[in-house]
């Protein structure tokens, strides 16, 4: 739904014929009801699930590739990783528990692993175990 609203301003219409347009109006509703303002409150927990990732090891982070980081929501770290023993997409959810929920997906979206009850001192060393880690690594 939101792809019209590029096309009603590549037409060549003036700002008050776009503003007057059915399809503007049908756009702002659609805007107004499904998204949040991004504000740095929005993020402060997704950030800090990331921030908490790299505390447990830079260089693990990196040895997976993650890379295309998301917030979904205000509880939901994403992003895509290219590991040793699973490539796809991870999601990082903080549940009412203070403790996470690690879910390794397929990039169609089916659920490969689901790994409940993850606290932040562990956080980083249990999605190296699931996504990276070999029994050749010394360390």
């Amino acid at each position: 739904m939101v792809e019209f609203y590029p096309k009603i301003l590549s037409g060549g219409n003036t700002m008050g014929k776009i503003k007057n347009s059915p399809l503007f109006f049908i756009y702002l509703l659609y805007s107004i009801v499904t998204k949040k303002p991004k504000t740095m409150a929005n993020l402060a927990i997704v950030t800090e699930i990331r921030r908490q990732l790299y505390a447990g090891g830079t260089t693990k982070v990196w040895s997976w590739g993650a890379h295309a980081w998301a917030a979904i929501d205000e509880y939901t770290l994403r992003f895509r990783v290219t590991g040793q023993l699973f490539r796809g997409i991870v999601t990082v959810y903080l549940t009412g528990m203070d403790d996470y929920t690690v879910k390794l997906l397929k990039t169609d979206g089916t659920v490969v692993k689901e790994i409940n009850g993850v606290y932040c001192d562990n956080l980083t060393d249990v999605i190296d175990e699931a996504v990276e880690k070999i029994p050749a690594y010394k360390h």
